[in-house]
């Protein structure tokens, strides 16, 4: 078989171009042919000869490019990796009131995500298959498309979100006391802010507490905040960022949108407690039993606060770690792959 993985990368150390080249290398070692085209380049006609799928990755970017090239297809069935959860209640004003940023920047952000959610709908409705990482992502996708007339064709695959056996077992696991960290681009999505307001109060009850927050940092909070206990340590190698979650004891992803991607998967994995998005801001309940983490509401400071000394004060359970390197690794989900694959052909 010959698959062709269309994406609109961002940069290379973002989670969304690791899974395209994670994607890439587990479906070879199946014996799948891949190649990968950025369709803002420009895509001959011939790079398509002897292709058997097209799947289409959603990424971070417009999808504007992609919508243009894949509107070409005709006989070669095409596969979307949705990757879609609908804009919170509060995020905006959360932007705006509490991380600083103004009407005008918090508008564009706005529109920006409606221009990319439309293009995403557009491009499912040429799909002959959907990929979705979870049932809570599908109800609210098609319950979006519901109300904008949108209509699909295609047939449906649950293909969950994974990590690299291979990255994450090559990384030493010696946690460091006290240590919290977030993996993730500072940005309004990911609200970090909420996790440095929830700290402020924590550390007066436990001093030892330092904060890390690995990403490139999109709102210039680190000229911002002034307290000793976190650190932004910027954009750096994956390989950084995991070294990182093998020494943090409490990882915390408390986003607006949390789908859960690599962050959260690669923080279990590596022995870290986890705090994590509750309904209805993500789907991490698909994937988390609730004794095993903190769910927390991402808009509320105490809910946050709350959660983030629940997992501290908790004991390590390697229940979560072992969860995740059974059900949730790519050599699982790939032939999850492989059938949809194999039923839209």
């Amino acid at each position: 078989m010959r698959v062709l993985l269309v994406v609109e990368p961002v940069a290379r150390t973002m989670g969304s171009e690791r899974v395209v080249e994670a994607t890439r290398k587990w479906l070879e070692r199946e014996g799948v042919e891949v190649g990968v085209v950025d369709p803002r380049l420009g895509v001959p006609e011939w790079v398509f000869e002897g292709v058997d799928v097209v799947h289409f990755f959603n990424s971070g970017s417009s999808c504007v490019a992609s919508w243009k090239l894949l509107r070409r297809l005709r006989d070669i069935p095409l596969v979307v990796t949705v990757t879609y959860w609908p804009p919170a209640a509060g995020e905006l004003r959360m932007a705006k009131e509490e991380m600083g940023i103004d009407v005008e920047q918090a508008g564009f952000l706005v529109q920006a995500r409606a221009v990319k959610d439309t293009m995403l709908f557009r491009i499912a409705e040429l799909a002959d298959g959907l990929i979705f990482t979870s049932e809570r992502e599908e109800r609210e996708f098609y319950k979006t498309a519901e109300v904008f007339n949108f209509e699909f064709r295609a047939k449906r695959f649950y293909v969950e979100n994974a990590v690299d056996p291979e990255e994450v077992l090559g990384i030493p696991i010696e946690k460091e006391a006290g240590l919290i960290s977030t993996v993730g681009r500072v940005e309004v999505a990911k609200n970090q802010w909420m996790v440095i307001k929830a700290l402020r109060n924590l550390v007066k009850e436990f001093p030892e507490l330092r904060y890390v927050c690995v990403g490139k940092d999109h709102l210039g909070l680190g000229k911002r905040v002034t307290e000793r206990f976190v650190e932004f340590r910027g954009e750096v190698e994956p390989r950084e960022a995991l070294e990182v979650l093998g020494r943090s004891e409490v990882h915390v992803l408390v986003s607006f949108r949390d789908t859960p991607g690599l962050a959260s998967l690669e923080a279990a994995a590596l022995g870290c407690k986890l705090v994590v998005s509750d309904d209805p801001f993500g789907t991490a309940r698909d994937y988390f039993p609730e004794d095993l983490v903190s769910f927390v509401d991402p808009l509320s400071e105490v809910d946050v606060y709350r959660g983030i000394k629940e997992q501290f004060l908790s004991e390590p359970n390697p229940a979560l770690q072992e969860l995740v390197l059974e059900r949730y690794t790519y050599p699982v989900v790939v032939k999850k792959l492989i059938g949809a694959y194999d039923r839209v052909r």
